[in-house]
């Protein structure tokens, strides 16, 4: 069995990470980063929900390439 020390050892890093990349998502929304892209994505669709959609695929693939999948999560859940 792992004990205390060994435990927060193992999860500290994973908890530091998502508080810092939340901190990250909570910084752009109030910059208002997520409201200009979501408008910019929705008058790019006009109206097309798969076309909508695809930006959203686009906008997460090339997060990841960039960051991980863990950021994207993260990055784009307010979205």
């Amino acid at each position: 069995m792992l004990d205390l020390a060994q435990l927060v050892e193992r999860v500290a890093p994973i908890l530091v990470f998502l508080v810092a990349i939340t901190l990250v998502a909570e910084i752009c929304d109030l910059a208002g980063l997520f409201d200009v892209a979501a408008h910019y994505a929705a008058r790019l669709a006009r109206g097309h929900v798969v076309v909508l959609w695809l930006l959203v695929v686009v906008l997460a693939v090339a997060s990841t390439t960039v960051l991980s999948l863990d950021t994207t999560a993260v990055l784009l859940t307010p979205v």
